[in-house]
């Protein structure tokens, strides 16, 4: 070999380099053929289910504990939007995506699926819930018609599938470092009705505004936006957001939404 000349390494054979060699050869065996191509299959279906595996892990490692921030009937939850906020950059960093898929299980219920992707792997967990009938106790006459109960229920559906799909960890509110208020004497009612904390109404408030403000985006007014309050509460009058619970927020939302489909309509 002389001084110009220069040594090429061979490049490692691969599956597919094979392939490519055996399918030159005139007295190629199909056979032999049909099992490179198997093999090769599994071993990126392998590869893709490692990688799916590691970058798991990782987002898993890096995700936080999401506060419970919106207050329920009974309890506070972590709303999905919130839940995506802080999951969505992670999910991008470790190379991953989820979506959904639903369909009826049955009378009264609804089944998702939730589709956690990275590359060519996919896999999936499933959640099954009821579809909740709003009936209001006073009237007992329907709070909502079936395209909003449904809607309801997806967001539900979808909050709770997410989380088991991703391990993803809710906890209480953070009281900024201080101790949480007392829990109530032994023989409170727990389903009593209590004044709503600052705390609370502050989240109802802020829950308001931002629906308020896309109310308005959508071309809505005040008149509408009283009206449908009191659609979603079942009240005569709605004085102060912290009136309405999760439930109510909820349709109030469902009825925004409609109104901004019908908008860019």
């Amino acid at each position: 070999m002389t001084d110009t000349e220069t040594a090429i390494t061979p490049a490692p054979a691969t599956p597919m380099a094979i392939l490519a060699a055996v399918a030159s050869n005139p007295e190629c065996d199909v056979e032999k053929m049909t099992a490179i191509v198997e093999l090769q299959e599994r071993m990126m279906a392998s590869e893709a289910k490692a990688a799916w595996a590691d970058a798991m892990a990782g987002f898993q490692a890096d995700c936080p504990i999401i506060p419970k921030r919106a207050r329920g009937d009974k309890a506070k939850f972590a709303p999905l939007e919130d839940i995506m906020a802080v999951v969505s950059p992670l999910l991008r960093e470790h190379g991953l995506s989820v979506s959904f898929s639903s369909e009826p299980a049955g009378a009264g219920a609804l089944h998702i699926t939730c589709h956690i992707t990275r590359g060519t792997h996919t896999e999936t967990r499933d959640f099954t819930c009821p579809v909740p009938s709003m009936i209001n106790p006073k009237t007992n006459l329907p709070m909502a018609n079936e395209a909003q109960c449904m809607g309801m229920a997806l967001s539900y559906a979808k909050r709770y599938c997410l989380c088991a799909a991703l391990n993803i960890v809710t906890a209480g509110e953070d009281f900024d470092g201080g101790p949480p208020p007392p829990n109530p004497a032994p023989d409170a009612d727990p389903d009593a009705p209590q004044a709503a904390t600052r705390a609370e109404r502050s989240e109802a408030q802020q829950t308001a505004d931002r629906l308020w403000a896309r109310w308005l985006a959508a071309g809505g007014d005040a008149k509408g936006w009283k009206a449908m309050l009191k659609q979603a509460s079942g009240l005569a009058v709605v004085t102060s957001p912290d009136q309405l619970d999760f439930a109510c927020w909820e349709k109030v939302e469902i009825l925004v939404g409609e109104r901004e489909e019908a908008n860019r309509g």
